[in-house]
């Protein structure tokens, strides 16, 4: 999956690019190894080459863009140190908790960043196994692993309660979103250009390779999403060429909370908040505070 949340985009795209032509001039050669050496070689393979495009130069930090921030550091429960960053408006400020996508690292996220900061939103930007400063390397299993290790330092350290936590995926990072979402309690959950499961983008993006309904690695929203009680807020652009539309609205249809569906239109994938415009970020403040605002607000 291409993901760019910033200054990134036409790189980005040319990696994707180049890997679905190097995808199909593998094909042949990988229908015989298949033939010969079964699924898990395929399966690995996609994993590898073609769902995460880590970066360890981190080319900004928050203090560039105008932000104060704390450079956190804290280890999962199989032995990570994954970094994080903390970036805070104001001391009561609801907060995001963002799960990027599957390209870069966290400082790719940072323009994006300034401009929920200006809104007074908190926002802490997790940095997966294997991206910019984390150690390791990435995996379906790591992120999730990851994502639960972002949301229980949060808590432990009460950097703020769940009732005022808002957990936010974009692109292969709403895959840990919901993965989280579905095991804890939060004020609302953002899935913004959000995929089913691994299977549905491969058979989109790669039709030459048969029996993609059983990779080995699932990365399936679409079996977790009902589990989640908060709110939900999908955001979708419709002319999204990386993760079709129509699997935005079949995981929206699929979840049981209280939900909603943003349709931005004309937007692609990696330009959802750009086209978007004002009216994209009227909608994420108004989501966050309306699920964040406690007694005390009122």
């Amino acid at each position: 999956m291409g993901d760019l949340d910033s200054k990134n985009d036409k790189s980005q795209a040319v990696k994707w690019g180049r890997g679905r032509f190097l995808f199909a001039i593998c094909a042949t050669a990988l229908l015989v190894a298949i033939a010969l050496t079964g699924r898990t070689m395929i399966d690995d393979f996609i994993e590898r080459n073609f769902v995460f495009y880590p970066e360890r130069s981190l080319a900004y930090s928050p203090r560039e863009w105008g932000m104060e921030y704390q450079d956190l550091y804290f280890t999962t429960p199989d032995g990570v140190r994954l970094n994080a960053w903390l970036i805070k408006p104001s001391r009561d400020a609801p907060m995001v908790l963002w799960y990027h996508g599957n390209a870069g690292n966290i400082a790719d996220r940072v323009e994006n960043a300034r401009l929920l900061y200006d809104r007074g939103l908190s926002i802490f930007l997790l940095e997966y196994r294997g991206y910019g400063k984390s150690e390791g390397a990435p995996s379906e299993k790591g992120i999730y692993i990851d994502g639960q290790a972002a949301y229980d330092y949060i808590i432990s350290q009460k950097i703020t309660v769940a009732d005022r936590l808002i957990i936010f995926g974009r692109s292969l990072g709403t895959t840990v979103a919901t993965h989280v979402a579905s095991r804890n309690k939060s004020a609302g959950v953002i899935l913004e250009s959000a995929i089913t499961n691994m299977a549905d983008m491969a058979r989109v993006h790669y039709p030459v390779i048969p029996g993609l309904g059983n990779l080995k690695h699932k990365f399936s929203s679409i079996d977790r999403i009902a589990a989640i009680k908060s709110p939900i807020l999908f955001i979708h652009g419709d002319d999204d060429e990386i993760v079709p539309y129509e699997l935005g609205r079949q995981l929206f249809e699929a979840a049981t909370a209280d939900k909603d569906f943003y349709t931005i239109r004309g937007a692609r994938h990696n330009d959802t908040y750009v086209v978007g415009g004002k009216e994209y970020f009227d909608r994420f403040e108004k989501f966050v505070r309306e699920k964040t605002r406690t007694i005390n607000d009122e």
